[in-house]
């Protein structure tokens, strides 16, 4: 009986997920052969304490008050589940950051791109923007969230060729 529930919550996903149509779905089924239903990251999720390492620059931190992460479920793919949104973040000395974010879901890993501009505060010319790419891995309602890329335009972290990595953790 317990694999029929199983299975009934299957095809719930599947009609859900992709309607009445068919469609393809990711793997259900972990290595073992276990039910395995990929997380749901649609939602506002947000953090604080960004940490980047740049080079050549050394280890600096943009601490915004918070950092703002909102996320929307699209549709399914042969690798996952499609994730698009925007990241934003304010700080009075370095500015406002606004990207946006495309992915691909796939159990409780998030595999992103994300381009960030960042504006200094008051306005004005965008002072450095940057290409990243990164992985969000959810435990319920919290994502570890890592990134790395380069600099696309600026003078942040050493200007256009200077790498930049980073950490955070966010909640929803």
């Amino acid at each position: 009986m317990r694999e029929w529930a199983n299975w009934a919550a299957v095809a719930a996903f599947v009609v859900a997920t992709c309607g009445a149509d068919s469609c393809e779905i990711p793997a259900l089924e972990d290595s073992e052969g276990r039910l395995s239903v990929t997380a749901n990251v649609a939602g506002t999720w947000t953090g604080s304490d960004f940490t980047l390492a740049c080079q050549p620059s050394g280890t600096v931190e943009f601490p915004p008050s918070t950092f703002t992460l909102t996320l929307t479920q699209g549709s399914v793919t042969p690798s996952g589940i499609s994730v698009s949104g925007t990241l934003s973040a304010t700080d009075p000395t370095v500015g406002t950051a606004a990207g946006t974010v495309d992915g691909t879901l796939s159990g409780s890993t998030l595999t992103f791109a994300v381009d960030v501009t960042i504006t200094p505060p008051g306005g004005g010319t965008p002072s450095c923007a940057f290409s990243l790419s990164g992985t969000g891995v959810t435990t319920g309602n919290s994502m570890t969230i890592t990134l790395s890329g380069n600099v696309t335009s600026g003078t942040c972290c050493g200007g256009v060729g200077g790498s930049i990595s980073g950490t955070a953790t966010a909640t929803r």
